[in-house]
Order: C-alpha cells, then structure tokens, then sequence
C-alpha cells in the first residue's frame, strides 16, 4: 500500500468516527458544555466591577476570547474533517470496505 492510500484511508477512517460521533446525541451535550463555557466566561467579562484592574481585565478577557476560540475552532475542525473525508470517499469508492458507507 502507498503513503497516499494509507493517508485516504486514514481521512476516510477519521472522518467516519468524527461523522458518527457528530451525529450522535452525545455531540450536542458536549456543544451545550463548550458553549455553557463560553457563556460563563463572556458573562465574566461582563460583570466584572468598575475600576477593576487593567491587567485582570485583559485576563479575563484572554479566557473568554480563548473559550469562543475553542469552541469554534472544534466545530469547524470537525466539520471539514468530515468533508475532506466525503470527499475522499467520493474519489475513491473502496468497493471492498463497506465501513467507508457511513456519510
């Protein structure tokens, strides 16, 4: 087997889990828990006191814009996992690995 065939059937292997897993209820608790963490961290922000220091502010700030980042970020990593798997799915159409038939 080539490096590149071993490479599509590890994208296409990937993307099926990612796939599964996105599709399953358990992938909307864990977007409820990482947005729970954006939220809380945002309403942090927010509610910090007047006159609080310069460098807690920007701390407070940095978690927060961390929190986003990550959520965001995992969402749109998984997603064009998930393409990138399809799409190798679609130029290669293994005949003998029915496994590959999860999109």
């Amino acid at each position: 087997m080539t490096p590149q065939e071993k490479e599509a059937i590890q994208i296409l292997e990937r993307g099926a889990r990612l796939y599964r897993l996105v599709s399953s209820e358990g992938w909307d608790d864990l977007m409820d828990v990482m947005e729970a963490q954006v939220v809380a961290a945002e309403f942090r922000l927010i509610n910090l006191p007047a006159g609080v220091r310069t460098q807690v502010l920007r701390d407070v700030q940095s978690y927060a814009k961390a929190w986003r980042s990550i959520f965001e970020q995992t969402q749109l990593r998984v997603n064009s996992l998930i393409e990138a798997a399809q799409a190798e799915a679609e130029i290669t159409k293994p005949q003998d690995t029915p496994q590959y038939s999860n999109f």
